[in-house]
């Protein structure tokens, strides 16, 4: 099987969102041949307002015939171009990038993992693709009808025979790491500066100075880390953020902190999509509105150490069973007629005796 992947370098320092695609990158690029394609870094054109999108359009086909001039040929009818796009403009790349190369396999994938609205990209691009799967399963349904495409939600997933942890050194008591409620994370930070208390808070923030960030696989094994070493994560939905129009989706986050072992404290999403993959009772403990009650909350159950303990094993088994990134590419092969790996489906049941296992623990 030859796979091609669309993204951007990984190799070195770049902006931190890029970080965690490295594990799906290195999964697939252990599928067969395999060739990433990397798309530079998007910039603004200048110019005036009615000149603009014609330049952006310029490069973009620009650089989707650079990308295509480098593909290595391949007559393979298994092959695979996998696109990634955070941005319309790499939507728009992807779809130069099969134009100029006339036929790029047999199977033309895009991943949408950000909030791209069907009327951000010119609607000719969206058709050359053959499926499109995408991080939230409201956008998800927007896009397949606006474009025509088949369009599949991908919960959030990870390669987790590779990162999951159910180690009982954990000596960071609670972490915060991404999007949060700040009111409830400096309560907490307070509560834990009393010179009494001997626990730990962390609120882990990633580097974006360019001399103090490394390659994507760095970053994210640092972060995977971190949370393998920590009791307890802080998960908040981005309902309040203007770039997510309102949707409520389950993002990464959460299954970061339940494959690390981690309790979770915070909000569940409000999307209907997100319900059925985190719908078991530890996956989220809801928290109080009210601050001081959210702070006395979670200071109990970190007092309660075999609770919490349990709670992260049902959460590492639970990620386990449901959320590695080869049960998506099983569920995405089998849609596209494609032969799904052999090796792939023999860690599949690795996964499944991993997770019963872990679970038996915890039970």
């Amino acid at each position: 099987m030859h796979v091609t992947v669309l993204f951007h370098d990984l190799s070195h320092d770049g902006p931190v969102w890029r970080n965690g695609y490295w594990p799906l990158i290195d999964l697939l690029s252990r599928l067969g041949s395999f060739e990433l394609l990397e798309a530079p870094w998007a910039r603004g054109v200048s110019g005036p307002s009615w000149l603009r999108p014609l330049r952006r359009r310029r490069a973009q086909r620009d650089i989707g015939a650079g990308l295509a001039a480098g593909m290595a040929p391949s007559r393979d009818a298994q092959a695979l171009f996998f696109a990634i796009a955070l941005t319309p403009n790499m939507v728009s790349i992807a779809a130069e990038t099969i134009r100029a190369r006339g036929d790029t396999g047999s199977h033309k994938v895009l991943y949408i993992d950000e909030n791209i609205e069907p009327d951000d990209v010119a609607a000719e691009h969206w058709g050359h693709f053959d499926h499109i799967v995408c991080f939230c399963a409201d956008l998800a349904a927007q896009i397949a009808e606006a474009t025509g495409v088949p369009t599949s939600y991908w919960p959030p997933h990870l390669d987790l025979l590779r990162f999951h942890s159910t180690d009982t050194y954990r000596p960071i008591d609670l972490i915060c790491f991404g999007r949060s409620r700040t009111d409830i994370l400096f309560e907490m930070q307070r509560r834990f500066l009393d010179p009494t208390r001997s626990a730990l808070c962390m609120d882990f923030v990633t580097r974006t100075q360019p001399d103090r960030t490394q390659p994507a696989e760095a970053e994210f094994r640092l972060l995977f880390d971190t949370l393998r070493k920590s009791r307890a994560s802080l998960c908040f939905p981005p309902d309040d953020v203007p770039r997510f129009k309102g949707r409520s989706p389950l993002l990464a986050r959460w299954l970061y902190a339940w494959a690390a072992g981690c309790a979770v404290f915070g909000t569940r999403p409000r999307s209907v999509g997100a319900q059925p993959h985190m719908d078991w009772r530890e996956a989220t403990v809801t928290l109080p509105e009210d601050v001081d009650a959210a702070g006395d909350l979670i200071d109990a159950a970190l007092a309660d150490g075999p609770t919490l303990r349990r709670h992260g094993l049902i959460n590492a088994s639970e990620a386990l069973s449901r959320h590695d990134t080869r049960q998506r590419l099983q569920a995405l092969f089998a849609t596209l007629d494609l032969t799904f790996p052999v090796a792939l489906q023999a860690e599949l049941a690795q996964l499944s005796e991993l997770a019963k296992s872990v679970r038996d623990a915890a039970d």
